[in-house]
């Protein structure tokens, strides 16, 4: 039966999905063997072309087995975005092992859970948190450490490493290697020309586990495999239409989170595109970057676009090469798209998606109708309904319920987590947790999360829809809404608010807006000014650190 929100979509995109049923590193070999001297990785003053970018991953390939790395094997990359990440993880694949995808931002603590979940046995981290990850050598069985050493080549990383507070562990840093602690860019060296242990790899073989479920404090390791990956950057590319070696994609997300892996590196890679890499998010570095390198594509979170948006407001920056920016993670509000988009004249639209969707479901259409506060229609080849929370039937058009998703780049369950697969997943359907509703026209937008939801004297409050409110008022920057217990109501409206510099906090005024906007039960009980939003890397408010305060 035809999908209603096939209507919606670009000329000339197809609703069934076309992919390649091989591995995710077969991408990355067809792509160098078609188009070598294409420019392929970007980093300061450093360059790699497809052929170049092969021949290493290669090598680490090859590396990684003579370390004794098998099959299915688990290895740990705990890297900021630099080439050595991606070397590294096409290398692991190309092995048949595993990528554990790991922050370098993370906490001792945090690494040590997932480094303990997966039971990774090899680690490549960078240098300057070697202290962190030796430690755990103490332990878990791993056999291995691969250290990347950046700020030795690039004084401006080790001065943004620094201010990081990521460098502290380097003048103390690994004196004495231990055991089978090596070197990156030596066991790169030592294995040139060696030949590669021809290993069967199949497209539902695992290849990535995805940590999630951060904002709960109990981290998930999605298993993504090779399919999962590989049709979900080809849904990119039929959406995107973009012809081969025509994008330039600035990487600034975080290429160890599920979004930057995917729409970052995976999708350029598939169409032949230049990755230019940035470590972290600074408007100075982000704006310079636009103006020397003249990116086709943005992918970023709201956060970031309202930055952007403020930043190159008055400038005389000329961005004729940015066509199309997707945001992600979080909402995006309606006035961050319009300034972000008359500044730029690039396209902005929302998208939608989850680690455990590899991680793109949604977006809206590129060229065609973008719909304000809409994370827009599925990609082709995925399927989507609306589910009543609790007897999991499907609601009529145009009501609230859990979104639902089925195709073939959801998952295959949790990492050594039976009870939660069980939650999540049924008949082949993934239950998001997220609260949407589906248009007339097909597009979907999304409510909030259940497990976020207020309820307030028997009602349902979503501090998605608060939120946005809240952030129409010209002097207030970001906002973040949760319940508080109350004897009466069973739960209040609780709003934490950052304002601009200078602003008061007009509770009168905020409450009377509020109440023009929202039905009274919506409407905040108190309202609470912070310099700072507790928010994951990505950009999503982790509204149990909110109720900790």
């Amino acid at each position: 039966m035809k999908k209603v929100w096939f209507s919606a979509y670009d000329e000339g995109i197809s609703e069934e999905l076309n992919y390649n049923h091989i591995p995710m590193h077969e991408v990355l070999k067809e792509t160098s063997l078609k188009y070598p001297d294409a420019p392929a990785v970007h980093f300061f003053n450093y360059h790699l072309n497809y052929k170049e970018l092969y021949e290493k991953v290669t090598r680490m390939a090859v590396a990684l087995q003579e370390l004794g790395v098998k099959k299915g094997d688990r290895v740990g990359i705990i890297l900021p975005n630099c080439p050595q990440y991606i070397v590294t993880y096409f290398g692991i694949l190309m092995a048949g092992a595993v990528v554990v995808q790991i922050s370098p931002f993370y906490t001792h603590d945090e690494m040590k859970k997932i480094i303990g979940d997966s039971e990774a046995e090899t680690i490549v981290c960078l240098d300057l948190i070697s202290g962190k990850v030796t430690d755990f050598k103490e332990h878990f069985d791993i056999d291995n450490v691969i250290l990347v050493s950046l700020a030795s080549r690039l004084p401006l990383l080790k001065g943004i490493l620094y201010r990081l507070k990521l460098w502290g562990t380097f003048d103390a840093m690994v004196e004495d290697y231990l055991e089978n602690v090596v070197d990156f860019d030596y066991i790169l060296d030592e294995h040139e020309g060696k030949k590669l242990e021809e290993v069967s790899i199949d497209e539902d073989d695992l290849a990535v586990l995805q940590y999630t479920g951060g904002t709960t404090g109990t981290p998930k390791g999605a298993m993504l495999s090779h399919k999962n990956l590989v049709s979900n950057t080809a849904m990119l590319r039929q959406w995107s239409k973009v012809k081969d070696c025509e994008e330039k994609i600035l990487a600034v997300l975080p290429l160890f989170h599920a979004y930057g892996m995917t729409v970052s590196m995976n999708y350029c890679v598939a169409c032949a595109g230049q990755i230019i890499l940035l470590p972290r998010f600074n408007q100075k570095m982000v704006a310079e970057a636009m103006t020397q390198y003249e990116p086709t594509f943005f992918p970023a979170i709201p956060t970031i676009y309202a930055a952007m948006a403020k930043y190159l407001k008055g400038k005389d920056i000329q961005l004729k090469e940015l066509r199309h920016c997707i945001s992600g993670a979080a909402p995006l509000p309606a006035e961050t798209k319009r300034i972000f988009e008359e500044v730029t004249g690039a396209t902005l639209v929302e998208g939608y998606g989850l680690s455990e969707a590899s991680p793109v479901t949604h977006c809206n259409p590129l060229n065609g109708t973008s719909k304000p506060n809409c994370i827009g229609v599925p990609l082709p080849g995925t399927d989507c309904k609306i589910c009543d929370l609790e007897t999991h039937e499907e609601v009529p058009q145009g009501e609230e319920g859990e979104l639902v998703l089925r195709g073939p780049q959801i998952m295959q369950g949790y990492f050594k987590n039976k009870a939660e697969n069980e939650k999540a997943i049924h008949d082949g359907w993934l239950f998001t947790g997220d609260i949407a509703y589906m248009d007339e026209e097909g597009y979907f937008h999304i409510a909030g999360r259940h497990k976020n939801m207020i309820k307030s004297s028997g009602l349902n409050v979503y501090p998605i829809e608060v939120e946005e409110v809240l952030r129409k008022l010209p002097y207030i920057e970001d906002a973040a809404v949760i319940g508080e217990p109350d004897e009466k109501k069973g739960e209040r409206v609780k709003a934490f608010l950052i304002l601009e510099k200078g602003a008061e906090l007009k509770e009168k005024d905020i409450d009377k807006f509020c109440r023009e906007h929202l039905a009274g039960y919506k409407c905040p009980s108190s309202f609470e000014r912070i310099d700072e939003i507790p928010k994951t890397m990505i950009g999503k408010t982790l509204y149990r650190k909110l109720k900790e305060l």
